[in-house]
C-alpha cells in the first residue's frame, strides 16, 4: 500500500515591487490596527473635533491613549492640529491631505466590517463565501 505523499509547497518569489507594497500595505494597517486609530480617522472625516468630542466617539481608550494615537496620526501626517493648544481638551484636530485620501478605502473596510461582523447574531459568510449559521 502506497503511503500519501506530502503537499508539495508552492514558493512564492515576489518582485521588488510586491514586496515594497507589501511593506507599505503592513505599515498601513499596523498604524490603523492600533486601538481607536481608524476610528479617529472616521469621526475626523465628519469634520474637525475636539478631544472630548473623540473621546465620546471612540470608547475604551484613556485620555493618554487618546493622546498617544492622536500623535501618531499627526506624525504619519494624517491628522492636523488646528490649534497650537491641541493636546489640551480645547484643542481641535482635521483631517490632513492624507488622512482625507484614506477615507475611500476605510468607508470600504466600514462596509466589509458591517456585512462580515461576527457579532451580528445573524448569518456570517463562511470560508465559502455562503452564509454559515451561527453554532453550525
Amino acid at each position: 500500500m502506497a503511503l500519501p505523499q506530502p503537499a508539495r509547497r508552492v514558493t512564492h518569489h515576489a518582485s521588488p515591487q510586491h514586496a515594497e507594497v507589501l511593506r507599505a500595505l503592513g505599515e498601513a494597517l499596523a498604524l490603523l490596527g492600533a486601538p481607536g486609530s481608524g476610528l479617529i480617522v472616521a469621526v475626523l472625516g465628519r469634520g474637525p473635533a475636539d478631544v472630548d468630542h473623540l473621546r465620546e466617539y471612540v470608547p475604551g481608550l484613556t485620555e493618554d491613549e487618546l493622546a498617544c494615537r492622536l500623535g501618531e496620526l499627526i506624525a504619519a501626517g494624517l491628522v492636523t492640529p488646528e490649534s497650537p493648544s491641541a493636546m489640551s481638551a480645547q484643542g481641535r484636530y482635521a483631517l490632513d491631505h492624507s488622512g482625507r485620501a484614506l477615507l475611500i478605502p476605510l468607508a470600504a473596510l466600514t462596509v466589509w466590517a458591517q456585512n462580515h461582523s461576527c457579532t451580528q447574531g445573524s448569518a456570517r459568510p463562511s470560508r465559502s463565501g455562503h452564509p454559515e449559521r451561527p453554532g453550525s
